[in-house]
């Protein structure tokens, strides 16, 4: 395709009929689609702040596309979404790495930060690091929910600044509407869930007794 030209398709979603809403769809793909865990690595990967990452790597053959997938709110490796799209790289002979954001890793970060839907540094230093280390195979970045929201913002950011090796990129069920989706998921269950994750780090519990979840829902932000 030359540059200045685009190809036009539009593609409307209709669900099964016996499955409709939301809710039930992502409850079917949670409860009902069963797969094996995708034969993935466990990287950690220093960064530049003096913290580090966690990735979940699908070897492939030299030369081979390669993607880099951003998971959701508060996701891991083993998110059904996660490992279906890790089990279709491997089905088609792809690599993959799957970046884990930061608190979300099999340990606690070292530094006073946690991701959120409009931090891109981290994928930043990623997507250059494995376009260095894999400068032949072809990339790609998918990025699910609020892995979306960090995709499409990056993207932004970099405009035309990306390695040469990215040749497509896709974002899957992203929340445009942050305010309605802090309003939907700002509830003392929610919160008290990230209590659960971590109760061992002071910095995590100070953080979530500062939140006022009630003040959250009636932001207009």
């Amino acid at each position: 395709m030359s540059e200045g030209r685009l190809i036009q398709r539009e593609i409307i979603y209709t669900p099964a009929w016996w499955i409709p809403g939301g809710h039930l769809q992502t409850l079917w793909g949670k409860f009902f689609r069963h797969q094996q865990p995708a034969p993935t690595t466990l990287a950690r990967w220093d960064t530049p702040d003096g913290d580090f990452i966690e990735l979940h790597r699908l070897r492939a053959d030299p030369g081979a596309p390669r993607v880099l997938l951003l998971h959701g709110l508060e996701g891991t490796v083993r998110s059904h979404y996660a490992q279906g799209l890790l089990n279709e790289a491997a089905r088609r002979g792809w690599g993959a790495d799957l970046l884990i954001f930061r608190s979300c890793g099999s340990e606690m970060n070292r530094a006073r930060r946690f991701y959120h839907s409009g931090e891109t540094t981290d994928t930043a230093f990623v997507l250059e690091t494995i376009s260095h280390e894999f400068p032949d195979s072809p990339l790609a970045i998918a990025g699910v929910s609020l892995g979306g929201n960090v995709l499409l913002k990056f993207l932004g950011e970099r405009g035309r600044d990306l390695p040469p090796q990215l040749k497509a990129a896709a974002a899957i069920s992203v929340p445009f509407d942050l305010s309605r989706s802090t309003n939907a998921s700002s509830s003392t269950r929610f919160a008290g869930r990230l209590r659960k994750k971590q109760p061992a780090s002071p910095i995590l519990l100070q953080l979530l007794e500062s939140l006022d979840f009630e003040r959250w829902k009636t932001s207009t932000t």
